[in-house]
């Protein structure tokens, strides 16, 4: 993983050249004074004892190393801002990577939307534990080390490199052991943390509905608990931490301490000087201030390696913004030959499908609910990947298309649940790919009676989280007049208009098929009757097959199909109205299974 991220960090396209080279630049200035400084002392000190020093000598020895020892006080604030540069670059980078590869080819469908926003969250602090710590401080204390240890060959023994190197040996396999067992609890946590986030940020979207159902005691219960299992995880986490920072301090501790009594004892024997016993000391000094933070760091660093490695799995490519396609212009035929799928073993599905819808058609599909009307419409959008079969978009296979261009750039699929973004009106209005401008989309929502007693709209109106500060309709009405300035080959609405009342819905497709023309293969999941009327073409869907395919009027004459709508058509308009005005969604008068409720 340190390696995935050494290679993004030279990524010419991240533009981090620079920043890198001037805190390398810093790290070696910093390495040469750390060796500098103790032996400056040395000599200091050598000369002291002989008394044979002068003034200037004084004062250059004791500039020197006061310059060295003091010198991180500028450098690492220097280095920091170089070394944040390359940060934000990186989490810029790895947040739209990871936000690509959730979005892209059907993943969005598996994302944990709560453990992901949390990672992303912590993804600056996660980097700057692994640069700053692990890179930028490992790294060069380890260099540091070998040039101590070299200084320190030419002046004493192998026995004082054998101590440094044995103080470095055991304090990296300590580390190395507990580090493996911290990214374990540490990804536990970081699980905790992801399920609290999750859980937090589903109650606030379903506010209005927790409340409803007076169930708020209960979800403060459910949220209790999971800060208890959070709290739980969390000292596993820091016993685990707490194990590791003591055996780090034990070799360090013992390394430093044998270190002094054989110094010492050599001092006392004449074998070497006070200012050698004095040079020795401050390097281990000097190297166990820095392996005191990096054994913090290390500590710090599982759950931040456990984090950025879950954001490095993520990474996908963006998408590259596609030039505008004259045959965009131009409907679709769509054809579906033989296809079947499924979503498990016992679960519903559809079952070789054999359908087409000719290019700039107007087709309802229909049926009871899990007849398959929905997972129809998504293998036509591409959301779904047929089991067995093909799926034709004009000459080309969906495979193909999508190999191409995306289906996106053919195929646009509104669901029924219209889910706004939190951002106002004129943002969820002109949403891309729509390309009619503000006030000729204003225009359409006024003439749909958007605001009850025409008042005026305001563009600039936050619509919550959702959608929540407006009604059903008014976010299907803002959705539906968004499609009317998109142009696509085809455009499918998964009951895109259940929350219109009759007369809205009428309007509203009679809009759209006038808007978009013969420019659109349109296809409407649906449950209402007028809209069935009103087709090309009915599909009419039973038990994930096609059991009809033709106009209302004709289908009407199989009993099965007379009895889904559970009306006569003289009476069509009147049971419509009664199914809508009861909450219903659709088909007239549905039928409850005992124990339900609409």
């Amino acid at each position: 993983m340190i390696r995935r991220l050494l290679g993004l960090m030279g990524a010419p396209r991240l533009k981090c050249g620079g920043a890198i080279g001037v805190c390398l630049a810093l790290e070696g200035i910093g390495i040469v004074l750390a060796i500098l400084g103790p032996y400056a002392l040395k000599v200091l000190v050598d000369h002291l004892g002989r008394g044979d020093t002068s003034t200037p000598a004084l004062l250059a020895y004791a500039g020197l190393f006061v310059v060295a020892w003091t010198a991180t006080t500028i450098l690492g604030p220097v280095r920091n801002a170089y070394s944040s540069k390359i940060n934000t670059r990186l989490v810029r980078e790895l947040s739209v990577g990871a936000l690509a590869g959730n979005l892209g080819e059907g993943l969005w469908r598996k994302t944990d939307s709560g453990r992901v926003q949390g990672l992303l969250e912590r993804l600056p602090y996660s980097l700057a534990i692994v640069v700053d710590g692990l890179i930028w401080r490992t790294a060069p204390l380890a260099v540091q080390l070998v040039f101590s240890l070299a200084v320190i060959v030419q002046i004493m023994s192998w026995t004082y490199v054998a101590g440094f190197a044995g103080l470095a040996i055991g304090f990296v396999a300590v580390s190395w052991l507990g580090i493996s067992r911290q990214i374990a609890v540490s990804r536990a946590y970081n699980e905790r943390l992801a399920a609290s986030g999750e859980l937090l940020g589903d109650i606030l979207k379903n506010a209005r509905r927790v409340v409803a159902n007076g169930a708020t005691g209960y979800e403060l219960a459910g949220v209790g608990a999971s800060f208890d299992g959070r709290e739980r995880s969390e000292a596993s986490m820091n016993g685990s931490l707490i194990r590791q920072s003591a055996l780090q301090w034990l070799v360090m501790a013992t390394a430093l301490f044998a270190i002094m009594i054989m110094a010492g004892l050599d001092v006392l024997h004449g074998r070497i000087t006070a200012g050698d016993f004095v040079l020795v000391q401050a390097y281990a000094i000097r190297l166990i201030m820095p392996l005191s933070t990096v054994a913090f760091v290390l500590s710090q660093s599982a759950g931040a390696l456990a984090a950025v490695g879950d954001i490095l799995d993520m990474q996908g490519t963006p998408p590259k913004a596609l030039a505008s396609d004259p045959t965009d212009r131009r409907p679709a035929s769509i054809r579906l030959e033989g296809v079947s799928f499924s979503y498990g073993r016992g679960l519903a599905g559809v079952s070789d499908i054999t359908l087409e819808f000719p290019a700039a058609s107007f087709t309802a599909i229909v049926g009871a609910n899990g007849s398959g009307k929905s997972t129809l419409a998504q293998l036509i959008a591409g959301l779904l990947t047929p089991d067995d079969g093909s799926i034709w978009i004009g000459t080309r296979t969906l495979a193909e298309a999508q190999a191409e261009s995306g289906l996106a750039k053919k195929v646009l699929y509104v669901p029924q649940r219209t889910s706004l973004f939190n951002r106002d009106l004129r943002a969820n209005l002109l949403y891309p790919p729509c390309d009619h401008d503000e006030a000729a989309a204003l225009d359409i929502l006024r003439s749909w009676g958007f605001q009850d007693g025409g008042r005026p709209i305001d563009p600039g109106l936050k619509v919550g989280e959702g959608g929540s500060a407006l009604s059903g309709g008014q976010a299907q009405k803002l959705e539906l007049a968004r499609l009317l300035g998109v142009r696509k080959p085809c455009l499918v609405l998964d009951e895109s208009t259940s929350a219109l009342d009759p007369q809205s819905e009428t309007r509203v497709i009679v809009d759209l098929r006038r808007g978009l023309g013969i420019g659109t293969t349109l296809i409407l999941v649906t449950h209402r009757l007028a809209v069935a009327q009103d087709a090309d073409q009915v599909v009419w869907m039973q038990d994930g097959h096609v059991a009809g395919v033709g106009g209302h009027h004709e289908l009407m004459a199989h009993p099965e199909y007379k009895l889904l709508w559970a009306v006569r058509e003289s009476d069509a308009t009147s049971a419509l109205w009664h199914g809508d005005h009861h909450g219903g969604r659709g088909f007239g008068v549905e039928r409850s299974e005992p124990g339900t409720s609409h």
